[in-house]
């Protein structure tokens, strides 16, 4: 399990490693940026485009350095974990690619592309009441029977590090950045240790690592991008296109 105080220091090797695998099996996505959203907002706003990444989330990231973390007996034996939608993707792709096999647990009332995704990468699928204690009793009669190894879709030391190394890949691109929206929940602490961790003089001053609801406001006076609703606009067009996942 993966709590308590984060060691930023501790993370940078490690985060480093993850890439060295994540690179070989996940797509290094394109970074973009809109004339008509900067002239809106005031500023410069780039997008880590990982709505291209495979499965069509950076989840992929996370999950395939799990998986090829293990040596190839416990490979072998299969991965287990419980997800609604992108991380069972992932973990399911990731097993594939490993040539194991990949049990996914997920709640009945899954987006029915999103199990229909899973099952096309080969995974069998569990489904299960919405709720913690079925998701978690569910695998653990899972791993019971078949003795596959267990993958947290965000509370594991491998998923965490292959998530943060989505901004590796922006600091490798892009110089002076100043603010960084993403997801916290499944990787945002390392991808703060990646910040931290940066040669000194390839990031400007003071960089905050920010959930999408809260409001951000530059130091140079811009306004805050809630204002335009645009934290709700673009999560919507993530997590909301039903177009099939890139392979």
């Amino acid at each position: 399990m993966v709590r308590g105080t984060l060691d930023i220091e501790g993370y940078r090797n490690k985060v480093e490693s993850a890439h060295k695998i994540v690179r070989k099996w996940a797509h290094n996505t394109p970074i973009l940026k809109s004339t008509a959203i900067n002239s809106l907002v005031g500023c410069e706003v780039f997008f880590k485009c990982e709505n291209f990444q495979k499965i069509g989330a950076f989840k992929m990231r996370g999950a395939v350095n799990a998986v090829m973390s293990y040596d190839k007996t416990k490979k072998d034996k299969g991965f287990v974990t419980h997800s609604s939608g992108n991380h069972a993707q992932a973990v399911a792709l990731s097993s594939q690619i490993a040539k194991t096999k990949a049990h996914i647990v997920m709640p009945k009332n899954a987006p029915q592309i999103k199990i229909s995704a899973v099952k096309g990468y080969g995974a069998s699928v569990y489904l299960c009441e919405n709720n913690e204690q079925s998701r978690v009793e569910t695998c653990e009669k899972i791993i019971k029977k078949t003795e596959a190894n267990f993958i947290h879709p965000y509370d594991n030391e491998q998923v965490i590090c292959g998530q943060a190394t989505c901004a590796k890949e922006i600091f490798e691109e892009l110089i002076g950045v100043n603010y960084i929206m993403c997801p916290v929940g499944g990787g945002g602490g390392p991808i703060q240790a990646t910040l931290k961790s940066q040669p000194s003089g390839t990031v400007n001053g003071k960089i905050r690592i920010t959930d999408q609801g809260e409001v951000i406001q530059q130091k140079y006076g811009y306004k805050p991008l809630a204002e335009y609703n645009l934290c709700s606009y673009i999560g919507s067009v993530m997590d909301a296109s039903l177009n099939p996942p890139p392979r």
